[in-house]
């Protein structure tokens, strides 16, 4: 179940990713109205998004951190993502968070807009909720100790952590914690 919603959760960002106007801009033709679209932003600078990467996801710390910034025609993407705990050790927690941003809000919008899931099984959950004032998907599988939170702010930076080897408790803790308000504040 959980490659189901992992894979569920991957093609949605993708879909939403492919289908805005940003990666795939409509051709003007002289005949055409100009189009009304809003403005575009420029991203986030990478090491700003970098710097809101936590020191710790819970209780798992942070390993290193990575960024960049990369530009196809006019449309640019930033990333920011946090390794967290030791891949080397057997069986000790360790995760993943990145920040990405598209510049555009058409992304985000989906996002935000996402359907609303309530499952749950015996090993496992998924379920939409809110963390702050944004609207996130979470799933958790009891039987791996792995979770999932995918959430848009600003509805333009997608937000993605994956913990692995952490208990329920510690999962929807480092869920809680995620600077979603001081993402927001960089693209006001």
């Amino acid at each position: 179940m959980n490659r189901i919603v992992r894979r569920t959760s991957l093609a949605l960002v993708a879909a939403l990713s492919l289908s805005t106007p940003a990666f795939f801009p409509t051709v003007a033709r002289a005949e055409d109205a100009p189009a009304s679209q809003p403005a575009k932003k420029p991203v986030v600078d990478y090491k700003k998004l970098k710097e809101l990467l936590p020191e710790s996801l819970g209780d798992v710390k942070r390993a290193k951190t990575e960024g960049q910034k990369s530009s196809f025609g006019d449309q640019s993407v930033s990333t920011a993502t946090g390794t967290y705990g030791d891949s080397d050790a057997e069986n000790a927690p360790t995760g993943t968070l990145s920040y990405i941003d598209y510049g555009s809000t058409e992304v985000g919008a989906g996002i935000a807009g996402m359907i609303d899931i309530d499952q749950e099984s015996d090993d496992e959950w998924t379920k939409t909720t809110k963390i702050g004032d944004y609207k996130a998907l979470l799933n958790y599988n009891k039987k791996d100790k792995h979770g999932t939170v995918q959430t848009a702010v600003g509805s333009r930076i997608i937000v993605s952590l994956e913990l692995r080897g952490v208990s329920e408790e510690q999962f929807k803790k480092a869920a809680d914690e995620l600077p979603l308000a001081k993402l927001a504040e960089l693209v006001k």
